[in-house]
Parts: C-alpha cells; sequence; structure tokens
C-alpha cells in the first residue's frame, strides 16, 4: 500500500476512519515506504552511476573490479527474490572489496592509476547501497506483525533510531565515496523521513532529483516529505512529476496515482464536511472539483497497481465516501 499525507488541518471535521487514515498517511508507515519507496526491482546497476561499471585505467585491477561487480550482481538477484538476509553479507563482501582496491591504487603511486581509485568508490557507494536496503528490508520482516497491525488500526509506526545507526551509517559513508549517488541521497530522504527529521528528509531528495531531474521515484518520496512539511503546492507538483516521469515503471506510476488520489480524497471529504451545516456555492465546487480529481487519480491506481489488495481497498473505501 502506498503512503500519503494530507494537506492540513481539517481532519477534525472527517469521520473516524478519515482520521485513522490521515494520522497514518502523514507519518508515513515503515511498511508502506517499502514497498513504494525503494523497491529492488525498479532499481537495479542501471539506477546508479554507470562509471560503476566503467572499465579501470590498470589492467592490474580489472580482474577485482569484475570480481566485485559480479558479488553485486549475485546479490541483486538474492534481493530480487526476497533473500535479504544471504544478500547483505555478500554486499559488505563487495564494499570491504572495493575500500580495499582503493587503498592498493593509492599505494601503487600517482599517474593514471589514480582515476581508478573513484572506479572502486562508485562500486563501494552501490555496495552501501544495496546493503542499506537490505537491512531495512530485514526490519520490515521482523516487525511485520506489528507494521501489519498498525496499519490496520491506522496508527503511526516510525524507525527508531536504533535501527536507523546502521542504515544511516552505511548511507553516510557511501555519499562519501560518490557523493553524486542519486539512489544514496533518495534512501537518505526515505530514512530520515522515517524518523521525522523532514527537512533532513527534503533535503536529500531535492539533492537526488537535482542530481537527476528524471528521477520519477524520488520525486515521490519528496512529494510526501512536503505534505508533511505543509508544503501543499510543491507536494502536488512533486507528485505530478512522478507521474510524469513514470515511464513504464508500473509501481512509480501507481504510487503517485494513489498519493494524488488521497490527497484530493482527503480534501474534498474535508470540504464536503465543512459547508454540511452552512452551504457555500464556492466550496462545495472546489469540494466537486477535488472529488473529481481524486475519482480519476484513485481509479487509475485500481485499474493499474501491481497487487496491493490493502491499498485498493482503502482507495476503493475513499471512493465509496466520495460517492455519498
Amino acid at each position: 500500500m502506498p503512503a500519503s499525507t494530507n494537506e492540513s488541518g481539517g481532519h477534525s471535521h472527517l469521520p473516524n476512519f478519515i482520521k485513522g487514515l490521515v494520522i497514518a498517511f502523514c507519518l508515513g508507515l515503515l511498511g508502506v515506504w517499502l514497498l513504494f519507496g525503494f523497491g529492488t526491482k525498479e532499481h537495479g546497476p542501471g539506477d546508479l552511476p554507470g562509471v560503476v561499471r566503467s572499465q579501470f585505467v590498470s589492467e592490474k585491477f580489472v580482474e577485482a573490479g569484475q570480481g566485485i561487480d559480479k558479488i553485486i550482481d549475485d546479490a541483486i538477484t538474492l534481493m530480487d527474490g526476497g533473500s535479504f538476509d544471504k544478500a547483505a553479507p555478500m554486499f559488505r563482501e563487495a564494499r570491504d572489496l572495493a575500500i580495499s582496491g582503493s587503498k592498493k591504487v593509492v599505494s601503487s603511486g600517482k599517474g593514471k592509476e589514480e582515476d581508478d581509485v573513484f572506479r572502486f568508490r562508485f562500486r563501494e557507494a552501490a555496495a552501501r547501497y544495496y546493503l542499506a536496503v537490505c537491512l531495512y528490508k530485514e526490519i520490515e520482516k521482523k516487525d511485520a506483525l506489528k507494521w501489519s497491525e498498525a496499519q490496520r488500526k491506522g496508527e503511526p509506526v516510525m524507525l527508531a533510531y536504533s535501527e536507523a545507526k546502521p542504515i544511516m551509517d552505511e548511507i553516510e559513508a557511501g555519499l562519501k565515496a560518490d557523493p553524486m549517488n542519486k539512489s544514496l541521497w533518495r534512501l537518505k530522504g526515505i530514512v530520515d523521513n522515517m524518523l521525522g527529521r523532514f527537512l533532513f528528509a527534503a533535503r536529500a531528495l531535492e539533492k537526488a532529483v537535482e542530481i537527476d531531474p528524471e528521477f520519477a521515484e524520488a520525486y515521490n518520496n519528496l512529494g510526501r516529505v512536503y505534505l508533511n512539511l505543509k508544503e501543499t503546492d510543491k507536494a502536488l507538483n512533486a507528485f505530478k512529476m512522478a507521474l510524469g516521469l513514470s515511464g513504464e515503471r508500473v509501481e512509480t506510476k501507481a504510487s503517485a496515482n494513489y498519493n494524488l488520489g488521497v490527497y484530493y480524497s482527503q480534501n474534498a471529504l474535508a470540504l464536503k464536511e465543512k459547508v454540511k451545516n452552512v452551504p457555500d456555492k464556492d466550496k462545495l465546487q472546489q469540494a466537486d472539483d477535488y472529488r473529481n480529481k481524486a475519482e480519476k487519480y484513485l481509479g487509475e491506481y485500481i485499474s493499474s497497481a501491481p497487487s496491493d489488495p490493502e491499498g485498493k481497498k482503502i482507495a476503493q473505501e475513499y471512493l465509496d465516501l466520495l460517492r455519498e
């Protein structure tokens, strides 16, 4: 189920069902962030800088680089199959080999080989990125029942600092090795958001889309963070950017449609409640406009979303409320 948030304090006029959902969406449920936050299948090696796969200048480092690449590729295959516990030690191995490789380049002296330091560092950053994702996924799996129950009750689940530290350590070290790694900046924003550090999250995600202005997944995350910061116009623009840039990426497109649909649903219901006893023609017209947009985006989400029965169920409940 993708995450979303509401724009304003209009929740107090909503039914209890909506109130619970609004709270959960505002704070961002961890399991939700994982589904549409950084799914592995939409983030293979091609999502990282192309230079990660570049050849070394010195022949003596080529074999080591190819060995690291193979470990990363094999570990990604395990990730895509859900074996995060098996993939994590492989990414650690790739990380350590890359660190060792860069040290060997430095000790070999100056010249053209200096460029090979960066090739090892890019590989180190890639390994740290995927390792951080594995650590995050392992937490999700361990506490799956707790998060599922929180979702059902509409309660927020935040990531504890003690859980986040090992993930953040890999992210920060990865960014030192490769400051232009868009995936690491995006992952930093996701984790900062789950820690409630919304300003830090926004800065990290803004950096990700600065590096790659067509980074649709990061725009989705950025929209959620902007809503947490009450930056409504920025949030809507970010969600629309995500939708426009999603291309054939089904999960990214579904998440953007869901975020936009829930935003417009919540505001349509809030306006509808406000004018129930005090009719206001302009507000009724605005509520109708919000409702039409909500029906459009939620309808597209339901028809195109991946296997996500809980998300579809909530989307349908919003549609039913809008049509009452």
